[in-house]
């Protein structure tokens, strides 16, 4: 399997169609429904109980200790892939659902967690390994996932993050991760990417988990592998 990691670190993605069988992503579509007792915004600082803001444009996304602890079976489906691209030197740091509600107009183009706060010299390291699972079909028309191959190797400043500029080149230049419930886009975290608009009647959700070295990661309820 190590070329997934070289995939990774050459172009900043792979994506592989229907790794989570039917009966696996309807366990996961389950516990998207219920609703959450609290949320909370994870910022690499802890968790905060507090209720927070989590729709702009139609877009929403939410953190919770119980689906970081329920995902522990999909974390041991996807820790063969990450033993190899992270060289066993990893921990699971977070899990989230992310949903791209109907008529949502949401294009960010962003980087994520830990690249926000590293400078330029340890960006060609693979610190973290970002896990996105299709929970529902992604389509042309839902918002699947666009990502910029090889932007993970460039150098842009973190003040054209979100730029126009930015959200134009992934919108023309990117790859769209159209695929069935099921399938993974693993990337690294620095290369940008956006979920696109939902032109469609229905959410479109995904549930992301982060595998990070375990020295960058801050003090969380995390799952330690092994």
């Amino acid at each position: 399997m190590g070329q997934f990691r070289d995939i990774i670190i050459q172009d900043g993605y792979t994506a592989i169609p229907k790794f989570f069988n039917s009966e696996e992503v309807a366990r996961l579509r389950e516990l998207n429904t219920q609703k959450p007792v609290a949320r909370g915004h994870h910022n690499l600082h802890g968790w905060q109980d507090k209720e927070i803001p989590t729709e702009k444009s139609g877009y929403q996304h939410y953190w919770t200790q119980p689906v970081h602890a329920e995902t522990r079976w999909a974390q041991d489906r996807l820790s063969p892939l990450m033993d190899d691209m992270m060289q066993d030197n990893y921990q699971w740091e977070y899990a989230d659902f992310h949903v791209a509600n109907p008529d949502s107009s949401y294009i960010h183009a962003h980087i994520d967690s830990p690249y926000q706060f590293r400078p330029w010299h340890e960006i060609t390291e693979l610190l973290a390994v970002q896990c996105l699972i299709a929970v529902d079909d992604f389509t042309e028309m839902n918002g699947g996932t666009a990502i910029l191959p090889g932007s993970h190797r460039e150098q842009f400043a973190l003040s054209e993050i979100g730029s126009d500029a930015l959200n134009i080149r992934l919108t023309e230049d990117g790859y769209r991760f159209i695929a069935p419930a099921g399938s993974v886009l693993i990337y690294h975290p620095r290369t940008l990417h956006s979920t696109m608009p939902n032109f469609s009647d229905l959410p479109r959700t995904a549930l992301l988990i982060l595998a990070i070295r375990p020295d960058l990661s801050e003090p969380l309820s995390v799952y330690h592998k092994g």
